[in-house]
């Protein structure tokens, strides 16, 4: 079912006003890259103000008012975004929500991309994916989405290969950009004390960018897949651990949120069995986590330990994986997730990025938040080891350290 593309939040719990334009299209690595330069170019200057300093300047005018342009992907759909926060007319002057559209407007139809504008995006980007590369951590889960989800939206990455970013030309950016306008599924919201009516009149007038949001296929679930442990070796002073289960739950399931709760009691609390069960009482790593996601149908393990300690950190994580799916857990932990799980999202809605994240994950998914709270504490311990036991065999990358405490790296 196709819905408004625009919604607006109003609230008198900030003294701002935040407009957000989302543009959606299915991921595609080189794509990717080039909407990310292109965000990177329309972030600190625009044709109007074609210098840091001017835009700077600019924003100043604007009583402060703070501007933002950026990328990121959501399931199998990458977003292009653009954001303003300004001060409500009530504490800087009456035209100042017109001038922020404008702004923003001037931003979207007319922003300023050239050779040297590109130049300094493809520099950054490229610096920020070769620290990626060089942490663990971040290797780690990039290597077992590109193992585990081979030619599938799970191994593209949000911001493309270097060798993609490598590849583009400043007409690859101008023509991406125009192309998002005309045929990108469009969102724009906004939050803040305003007229509902007005605003949605003026946004409409502003950003003429179609009545409706088409339907994308956002969430991905995965069949059958064949389970596999690969390992690297790095000069690195620890092992970096990651296991995906498959487990055919996405955010529109009826046990999504037993499955949530389910990993939160698994590796999220201080309590969590895989804290308690590998960390705490037998000291194996110092850290060990489980995330479940919200769009792909499976649930990952990560740690990072001594390398000899992996055999024995495996099986532990298939016991407690094992007494969640037996029911061998305490309704004390089932509760204390819920609490968890309430309190994250409630302090998700305390300031205005996160409120209008929420809304606009709402609003992909169609459903009600309203209903969350009523949702989540209805969950049994045994409707969440029911989910559990639709985890199957895990795909295990093992990232493996060839350094010794003690020694530089090379």
């Amino acid at each position: 079912m196709k819905q408004q593309n625009i919604q607006i939040i109003t609230t008198d719990k900030y003294k701002e006003v935040a407009i957000e334009l989302r543009f959606l299209t299915l991921s595609e690595s080189r794509r990717n890259a080039i909407r990310t330069l292109v965000a990177y170019m329309m972030s600190d200057r625009i044709e109007k103000y074609p210098s840091k300093l001017s835009m700077s300047e600019a924003l100043d005018r604007l009583y402060g008012a703070t501007y933002y342009a950026g990328s990121l992907t959501l399931g199998q759909v990458h977003v292009f975004r653009l954001r303003m926060k300004a001060l409500h007319p009530d504490f800087s002057e009456a035209e100042q929500l017109k001038n922020q559209m404008s702004f923003l407007r001037e931003a979207l139809y007319h922003p300023y991309l050239t050779e040297d504008t590109l130049r300094e995006a493809k520099k950054v980007l490229l610096d920020n994916l070769k620290r990626q590369e060089e942490n663990p951590g971040y290797y780690a889960s990039k290597r077992i989405y590109e193992i585990f989800g081979e030619n599938t939206p799970l191994a593209l990455s949000a911001t493309g290969s270097k060798e993609d970013v490598e590849s583009i030309t400043l007409n690859d950016c101008i023509e991406e950009h125009q192309r998002m306008l005309r045929e990108d599924a469009a969102y724009i919201m906004a939050l803040g004390n305003v007229d509902k009516k007005a605003m949605e009149e003026q946004l409409t007038e502003m950003f003429p960018l179609g009545a409706e949001m088409p339907n994308l296929p956002l969430s991905y679930r995965f069949g059958e897949v064949m389970p596999q442990t690969v390992s690297e070796v790095r000069n690195l002073p620890q092992a970096n651990v990651r296991l995906i289960y498959p487990n055919d739950t996405i955010y529109s399931d009826g046990d999504y949120w037993a499955m949530k709760l389910g990993c939160i009691m698994l590796g999220q609390l201080p309590t969590s069995l895989l804290f308690e069960e590998v960390r705490e009482k037998r000291s194996l790593c110092y850290s060990i986590t489980s995330h479940n996601s919200r769009y792909f149908s499976i649930l990952q393990v990560s740690t990072a330990m001594e390398e000899a300690n992996i055999p024995e950190a495996l099986k532990l994580i298939e016991e407690q994986i094992r007494r969640i799916q037996k029911g061998e857990v305490s309704e004390e932990l089932l509760s204390m997730a819920k609490i968890m799980l309430i309190n994250d999202y409630e302090e998700s809605r305390d300031e205005i990025n996160g409120q209008m994240n929420q809304a606009f994950e709402d609003y992909l998914c169609q459903s009600d938040s309203s209903l969350l709270y009523e949702r989540i504490n209805a969950v049994t311990l045994p409707e969440v080891s029911a989910a559990f036991c639709k985890l199957k065999e895990p795909t295990v990358f093992l990232l493996k350290g060839g350094m010794k405490h003690g020694t530089d790296a090379e």
